[in-house]
């Protein structure tokens, strides 16, 4: 900043205005959140953003709630490429780059440099409000700035119908600890019951079969993100775990994402994997005993974490950027982060919020995280294309007869075409 001559109060004046940046008159923010895709909290937020509007009489908040993950980054695309705002929202994490590409987000840390006296300290001190470096993976665009800082963070972890499991003898002290354990659980159930034992997630399942090979020590991606790795004796191994699963009749295609954790809360499905996102929705619904705890392992106990970024959108306005970071910075309290993930099952994303987790389940879940067992996920340009070969490269092995091997294959070959296309 240049220096300027000024006196008395006038240079009280200026100082006092340069370091709060008021927001002028009143201005009207959007706030997308796909807030019931995984569990229901839309009316959460709707008490988060009256808490908010009270302190701040000059801000509208426009909360425009989705259904569905990819919806909302769809919709940002679409928006901002009509040269339109879409406000402050939330992402899947494995957008990032997608977002970057089609300059549909702007950089934190230059919306915070510009616009956040006052609001945020230095971009390195709000980077390291987080729990870790780590939680940082998916965050970065490719030009390495800091577009969606972590806003909540979930893994894939297995629910367990205790009472169910009783009829073969099975407890919380004796739930499967690895692949071959989970296998001889449904299968002594199916044989016992006659009923198919696993609901298997439909829509997110690329997302568990993430997890399952980094389970069997691999990955879907070289860490740099340069790289598919779709194919690799991992992921084949994988998949042929959940061949066989699918072959011997143990597990189950659900309707679709929500339904899985629905169906185990009714009592459906003695075994799911899930989003840890899905605590809230069985913890409120469920009638059972019940147990969640980290997927079996192969060789480690290694998943990747899912859940959503918070995005500043392109196209905005200065007063609606200093809106956005007033907002965004009430959403990153300790308060709010804490009551997200009590009442939904989300890991709190701050150092604060996070050592003080009160959810029981989360606070022996997060030890995958002090472990360093949680990952990054799967980031591309063309993340969206990328996820719906790889879900038909699954599709064609569970449900059309072609082996593990030659559909990830096809899905290597398929999606280095994309990166060639970049």
């Amino acid at each position: 900043m240049k220096k300027i001559k000024a006196t008395g109060l006038a240079t009280l004046f200026f100082l006092f205005y340069g370091f709060i940046q008021p927001i002028s008159a009143r201005t009207f923010l959007e706030f997308r959140i796909p807030s019931g895709a995984t569990s229901e909290a839309s009316r959460l937020y709707v008490n988060f953003i009256d808490e908010f509007e009270h302190h701040n009489k000059n801000i509208k908040i426009k909360l425009l709630p989705y259904t569905n993950w990819d919806l909302v980054t769809t919709d940002v695309k679409r928006i901002t490429g009509e040269g339109k705002s879409v406000g402050l929202f939330v992402s899947e994490v494995s957008t990032t780059q997608e977002l970057e590409k089609a300059k549909a987000v702007i950089s934190f840390e230059r919306a915070i440099k510009l616009h956040g006296n006052g609001i945020f300290g230095e971009p390195k001190d709000f980077k390291d409000t987080f729990v870790s470096e780590n939680m940082l993976d998916n965050s970065y665009g490719k030009d390495g700035k800091l577009y969606g800082p972590p806003f909540i963070r979930s893994i894939p972890i297995a629910f367990y119908n205790l009472d169910l499991l009783k009829k073969i003898e099975y407890s919380e002290e004796n739930l499967p600890k690895t692949w071959h354990e989970m296998i001889l659980l449904l299968e002594k159930y199916k044989a016992k019951t006659g009923y198919t034992p696993f609901g298997f997630g439909a829509v997110w399942y690329d997302y568990l079969f993430e997890a399952t090979v980094r389970q069997a020590g691999g990955s879907l991606m070289t860490d740099n993100y340069s790289r598919f790795t779709l194919d690799s004796p991992e992921a084949v191994e994988a998949l042929e775990f959940w061949a066989y699963l699918q072959d011997n009749d143990l597990m189950r295609k659900t309707n679709n994402w929500k339904s899985t954790i629905n169906g185990f809360a009714f009592g459906i499905y003695p075994v799911v994997y899930y989003s840890s996102g899905g605590l809230g929705t069985v913890s409120e619904l469920a009638k059972f005993k019940w147990k969640a705890e980290v997927m079996p392992k192969n060789k480690v106990h290694g998943v990747s974490f899912g859940g959503g970024n918070l995005y500043i959108s392109s196209h905005m306005s200065d007063d609606e950027t200093r809106a956005a970071l007033r907002f965004a910075h009430f959403l990153y309290s300790e308060k709010v982060q804490t009551e997200i993930s009590e009442k939904t099952g989300f890991f709190p994303v701050t150092k604060a919020a996070f050592t003080s987790i009160r959810n029981p389940h989360l606070n022996t879940l997060k030890q995958q995280f002090r472990d360093n067992q949680v990952y990054g996920k799967i980031m591309t340009e063309e993340y969206l294309k990328t996820r719906n070969i790889l879900k038909e490269a699954i599709e064609k092995s569970l449900y059309k007869g072609i082996s593990p091997r030659k559909a990830l294959e096809w899905a290597q070959s398929e999606a280095e075409k994309l990166l060639m296309k970049k």
